[in-house]
């Protein structure tokens, strides 16, 4: 290892550890006060730029909590799991799991299944760029081929069963929702079946019935149309098709039709 990547280590090493020990005084010409008192200010740069990194991936959950115990979660979660990338939006990958297992958030077991929805969020935010599929696409070859047919999801979409309102949590804390719907813990406590989707450049997230969750789940493990449908059929559900097929083309959840 070269001399600069050795001083680097330290360094970095100093801003995790403000107990360690090692070479770096040898580079300051100055008092170790001196040195202490602008490594302090690394140091609380660092903390806030991880914390804010946080507040960016997961915003309701920062609403949930505020800024403030959003700097303790960040404190109590990097400890455990410190950030591995250059990338800070890949500071959060942990988290959910994280909030698990925290004692401090324990009485709120919504909190885990809101880090999980607005991380699938984030990753639909990042992923790569496609062309949704429409009416037309599905019924190039007519019915009885597209019946036949399988699709591909697109890599922005996802779907997601929480235990927890989580879906309506996340939709009630955005610009134009609703927080009244959360008013009664039981609205809380209910499951989900949430689809997370991206047919432009915005993520959507949606609540779904069981029927079409059903549809979506088995589309996506290569069922064909056809298949899928009795499968629905054969659960019991009652599946609206004149309104979730529209639905499900304008969210943008397939990204390719194999005949």
């Amino acid at each position: 290892m070269s001399y600069i990547a050795v001083q680097q280590k330290h360094f970095a090493q100093l801003m995790h550890d403000a107990e360690a020990k090692n070479e770096m005084s040898a580079l300051f010409a100055t008092s170790d006060l001196e040195v202490e008192t602008g490594l302090a200010v690394y140091r609380n740069n660092l903390k806030v730029a991880w914390r804010n990194a946080l507040i960016a991936t997961f915003p309701v959950l920062s609403q949930l909590l505020s800024n403030e115990g959003m700097g303790v979660l960040a404190h109590d979660y990097l400890k455990v799991h410190p950030s591995q990338s250059g990338d800070l939006n890949d500071l959060g990958v942990h988290l959910s799991d994280f909030l698990k297992d925290y004692p401090p958030l324990a009485d709120y077991p919504y909190l885990p299944e809101v880090a999980a929805l607005e991380w699938r969020v984030n990753c639909a935010h990042g992923a790569a760029d496609h062309v949704p599929l429409q009416i037309a696409d599905l019924m190039v070859h007519g019915t009885e081929d597209w019946l036949a047919a399988r699709v591909e999801f697109a890599s922005s979409a996802s779907l997601m069963m929480t235990q927890t309102a989580a879906g309506s949590i996340w939709l009630a804390h955005q610009a134009d929702g609703d927080l009244s719907v959360l008013q009664r813990d039981s609205a809380i406590a209910q499951s989900e079946r949430i689809l997370i989707s991206r047919p432009l450049w915005r993520v959507e997230v949606r609540i779904l019935d069981e029927a079409v969750y059903q549809l979506l789940g088995q589309l996506r493990d290569g069922a064909s149309f056809e298949q899928a449908f009795t499968f629905v059929e054969q659960k019991g559900v009652e599946l609206d098709l004149i309104h979730t097929l529209p639905m499900l083309l304008e969210s943008g959840v397939w990204a390719n039709i194999i005949f």
